[in-house]
């Protein structure tokens, strides 16, 4: 009979062959402190380097590290959910495997959660470099005080939950899925511990610019239904600018009866209502997308191998 660890570590690895076995050895150490009763589970999100070869090394040695390979590139959200849905110690941590997050942070974790707390946060404004710095900075402030989400800003993707979190948390089978979002909506005690994120020491992130705007676009819409209510503030805001444009056009049309009207005001309102209409309709296409990708009810992710997972 496999005995059940107490403590497990889920981390998605995504064309990091070159920092696998020292992710590995950094987190072992952490937890070879605490106790020998411990798993590490390594997802590879379909990695086209080797980083499946150097988990599969790493597994062969020691039982206590476990592999998932997806089929394919599913993303880190739904990489982390692969790997939550295998974990079965008491207390779970995950974390980014590029050691940007310090894995010497874990104790820290675990003591928190033993006073009491279901999740325990992890919050920190140092990114990879100053433009992640300042566009993360951009995305907290538009979910929390443009939206009103009032999800723990500057939060990393490193945070520990006991094993009733996790459970309420693989209860959400939606398919557009954010680690960030669900631990939010549980409504569960949580800390928030201020840690020290280390920059990327080679390579640069997964996270682009444009990923980070997909992501806080997502995030919204599965958060809130607040861009509704803005569409329909804005669409009032349009109407009241039509009634004074037409007020203003009767009273050129009656003071200055042989001066026609201008060009340029047509202009500002076809610019003005087309550009309005189309955000609109993106919008609203968004919401929709999304309940279409929920409706069709796909697997959640495709499993190719497994290395030590007995579940």
């Amino acid at each position: 009979m496999v005995k059940q660890p107490k403590i497990s570590v889920v981390s998605a690895i995504y064309n990091s062959s070159h920092i696998v076995s020292e992710f590995i050895s950094e987190v072992k150490k952490q937890l070879e402190n605490i106790t020998p009763e411990y798993e590490l589970i390594l997802v590879d999100d379909g990695s086209g380097d080797d980083s499946w070869l150097e988990i599969e090394k790493n597994c062969s040695i020691e039982m206590r590290i476990k592999g998932i390979k997806l089929s394919k590139n599913f993303g880190q959200q739904i990489a982390l959910s692969a790997g939550l849905k295998k974990a079965s110690g008491k207390k779970i941590i995950i974390l980014d495997s590029d050691l940007q997050n310090p894995p010497q942070a874990i104790p820290l974790l675990l003591e928190n959660l033993d006073l009491g707390f279901d999740i325990v946060y992890t919050v920190s404004k140092i990114r990879n470099n100053w433009w992640d710095e300042f566009t993360s900075s951009i995305f907290w402030y538009i979910i929390n005080s443009f939206f009103k989400v009032n999800m723990v800003p500057n939060q990393l993707m490193m945070r520990a939950f006991t094993k009733k979190t996790l459970t309420y948390f693989n209860g959400y089978e939606e398919r557009i899925r954010f680690i960030a979002g669900i631990t939010h909506d549980l409504g569960l005690p949580f800390k928030v511990l201020s840690i020290e994120n280390n920059r990327r020491k080679e390579g640069i992130g997964n996270y682009t610019f444009l990923k980070r705007f997909q992501l806080m676009i997502d995030l919204i819409i599965s958060s809130t239904i607040q861009p509704l209510n803005f569409l329909i503030y804005i669409s009032l805001f349009c109407f009241l600018m039509t009634i004074i444009f037409f007020a203003r056009s009767l009273i050129f049309y009656v003071l200055y009866p042989n001066v026609p009207l201008g060009y340029t005001t047509i202009v500002i309102l076809i610019s003005f209502f087309g550009s309005t209409t189309l955000i609109f309709l993106g919008l609203i296409g968004r919401y929709l997308s999304n309940i279409y990708v929920e409706v069709r009810q796909r697997p959640l992710f495709v499993i190719d191998s497994t290395i030590n997972i007995h579940r």
